[in-house]
């Protein structure tokens, strides 16, 4: 047999060096995703050929080992491989891969790792490194680790630990109403007392903390003059009053980055004026207990205070312009012109359902015209007894027959006018600006909202 010469071995190596590169397999490590104290984890990996056009097939079993960062456990794991973990060690974790790899599947398919956080990891930096090797490609003894995607048998990505936080971010929406932050002071008109359905918004974040962090439950505390009406939020949450009745809680299976409550509050009748009253409310989850103390130090995380001013209820205050009629003296046996009363609300509120009535001052009004006739009748030279004992017939039946006296509301305004006409029957009606806001009452004579309405007396 004829030996090979020296040159044609040296060929043959230098032929070879290239198909030994092209032989290799590429590790890939990631998404690894910000290692967040307290809740779940995960890390991705997966192989593949590094030249899929080499012609050549990498043989079954392949094998990814990683040692998980200090605090972070293994609970299991997704896609088509198989992996497990030493008894009572739940960091090295061994995955193995069946399917050969070659042109047509160049390569694995997807690998998750799981694994469950510790809640008291430190935060800071950290590296996750893995390995791969085949029975074709073993792991070299010291293996030379490089940056994810990888060919040298070993890759390495960094990632960091942070903690996690349930927080209460701030009050209210973003329209003025509140400063901002955690404890934040009401700027919006004050709560009035007696008011009900104030509403009261609690904005909550999230960071790190998910699906598995469940229930989220916030605890708000009422001051003394503020109950709890009704409550509501995204995610969905469910409120409702604990003991003491002051305290109202709320919870949702758990919440992903962001929320907020909505709470309805109805203000006593009595309430401290002018306050402030203060609104302290915690938030907490399985893993982030609520604070001890939210009331001495309402800025430590997972805590809030809103601060609200208070204020009086707000009043009708009803006042008369001006009484007057015309003509200023009244005929006798004719009707005569009206009397009339002139009134406005300069008060914050309004009057609330008042009912018509006539008092001391319209009988003076009716005598003082009965007066006045009686003076013409003088005048006229009419016989002084007779006239006077007709006259006091005549106001007689104008002042207590019921049936004839009537006052008509024709409409409703903070500006009106009352008028009587004179004669046997005293008939008094409303004259209005009906360009004017809602209706009120003015002293001795009210009316409410109801226009056109007559009302016997």
């Amino acid at each position: 047999m004829r030996r090979l010469s020296a040159a044609f071995v040296a060929l043959l190596a230098f032929c070879a060096a290239p198909a030994a590169l092209a032989a290799g397999l590429r590790l890939s490590v990631g998404p690894v995703p910000t290692i967040y104290s307290g809740t779940t984890y995960y890390i991705s990996a997966g192989i593949e050929k590094e030249d899929r056009n080499d012609g050549i097939v990498h043989h079954a079993p392949f094998t990814f080992r990683t040692t998980l960062p200090p605090g972070v456990e293994y609970t299991g794991f997704n896609g088509g491989w198989t992996c497990s973990t030493p008894p009572g060690n739940l960091r090295d974790v061994t995955c193995v891969y069946l399917t050969d790899l070659n042109f047509f599947i160049p390569g694995s398919s997807y690998l998750q790792i799981n694994a469950n956080v510790a809640a008291n990891v430190t935060p800071g930096p950290v590296n996750v490194v893995a390995t791969l090797e085949s029975s074709e490609v073993p792991l070299p003894q010291n293996p030379v680790c490089g940056a994810s995607p990888s060919v040298t048998g070993c890759a390495t990505v960094v990632t960091n630990y942070v903690q996690s936080q349930l927080r209460i971010s701030d009050w209210g929406y973003n329209n003025g109403t509140v400063t901002n932050g955690p404890v934040a002071v009401w700027t919006g008109g004050p709560f009035e007392a007696g008011t009900t359905q104030n509403i009261v918004v609690l904005n909550l974040a999230n960071l790190g903390y998910g699906p598995t962090n469940t229930p989220v439950t916030v605890n708000v505390d009422l001051p003394a003059g503020l109950t709890f009406s009704s409550g509501a939020g995204s995610p969905p949450f469910t409120c409702a009053t604990q003991t003491p009745v002051t305290r109202v809680r709320c919870t949702t299976p758990y919440l992903i980055d962001y929320g907020f409550i909505s709470l309805r509050l109805d203000v006593a009748p009595n309430v401290a004026v002018p306050g402030p009253l203060y609104v302290h409310a915690s938030v907490a989850n399985n893993v982030q207990a609520a604070p001890a103390d939210c009331v001495t130090t309402p800025l430590q995380t997972g805590c809030g205070r809103l601060q609200i001013p208070t204020r009086a209820p707000r009043v009708p205050t009803l006042v008369g312009d001006s009484i007057t009629h015309s003509p200023a003296t009244f005929t006798l046996g004719q009707e005569a012109g009206p009397v009339i009363v002139s009134y406005r609300n300069i008060g914050e509120g309004n009057a609330g359902a008042p009912a018509l009535r006539p008092d001391e001052r319209l009988e003076t009004i009716a005598e003082d015209t009965f007066v006045a006739m009686l003076q013409r009748a003088r005048e006229e030279g009419r016989d002084r007894v007779a006239g006077t004992e007709r006259l006091r017939r005549i106001g007689d039946a104008g002042l207590q027959d019921g049936r004839r006296r009537r006052i008509r509301q024709i409409e409703r305004s903070d500006h009106g006018q009352w008028s009587r006409r004179s004669g046997l029957g005293m008939r008094q009606q409303t004259q209005t600006d009906p360009a004017q806001p809602s209706a009120e009452q003015t002293a001795g004579l009210t009316y409410h909202d109801s226009p056109g309405r007559d009302l016997a007396l």
